[in-house]
């Protein structure tokens, strides 16, 4: 199933505006609410609304046709990564202190110590100031899960 939907929007001119959304899901901002993330995309094509003749039938089927690949090839992109999906608020948070701040939630002793040691670990290897953006690189992760795996590890 599709996470695309068509929605068409009814002009006064007489014709009908094509929106593409794509349901993203859900996700937790910094603040602990929970959001959604919906990307919209407005169609340059537009269908008759009332078709009289069968050329304006036809051609609201070939522009149904066309927005169904377009629909397509978005959620490709998407799914591949290669469309810009990040929220830029979202990637200029501090980790840092969004780590800080999800420790103090936590009320169970033994996980707020297990996130804790994850934090000293986590201090030694980054830089305080490192933004979610910069760590959503693929080899700033993985570096960081090979510090974890061999020197965090030889430490103890």
């Amino acid at each position: 199933m599709s996470r695309n939907k068509k929605e068409y929007i009814i002009n006064s001119n007489g014709t009908t505006s094509i929106r593409l959304r794509y349901n993203g899901g859900r996700y937790t901002d910094i603040d602990g609410k929970v959001k959604q993330h919906r990307p919209s995309k407005v169609l340059d094509f537009h269908l008759i609304t009332n078709p009289r003749t069968p050329i304006e039938r036809q051609q609201n089927k070939d522009i149904k046709e066309k927005v169904q690949l377009i629909a397509n090839q978005w959620e490709k992109r998407i799914i591949n990564g290669e469309y810009n999906l990040e929220d830029t608020e979202k990637s200029k948070t501090i980790v840092y202190a969004y780590l800080v701040k999800e420790i103090k939630r936590i009320k169970d002793k033994s996980s707020r110590a297990s996130y804790t040691t994850m934090l000293s670990h986590f201090q030694k290897f980054f830089p305080k100031a490192i933004t979610l953006k910069n760590i959503n690189k693929r080899e700033e992760a993985k570096g960081f899960y090979d510090y974890l795996t061999d020197k965090a590890i030889k430490v103890n």
